[in-house]
């Protein structure tokens, strides 16, 4: 199974969400989360593709929808 770094992200960050099914997700929670494996740039750009976003500034987060990747449909740039 080969999946693109995108895919791999954002699976990743769909597991994040379900193990912390009681926070939303936040730029420095992920980074450490996925400790150090891709650039705070790079997430940025994921996460505005892919997720919700809610407030602007240094208080911003994402929208937790709390589901594994498989329940998801997302579109990836191939």
């Amino acid at each position: 199974f080969i999946e693109t770094r995108e895919e791999a992200t954002v699976r990743t960050i769909c597991d994040y969400g379900v193990l912390n099914f009681d926070k939303e997700l936040t730029k420095k929670e992920l980074l450490v989360f996925l400790d150090g494996q891709v650039s705070r740039n790079y997430l940025s750009k994921i996460l505005d593709k892919h997720f919700t976003k809610v407030n602007k500034g240094g208080h911003s987060y994402n929208i937790n929808k709390k589901l594994p990747h498989s329940k998801l449909s997302f579109n990836y740039d191939k």
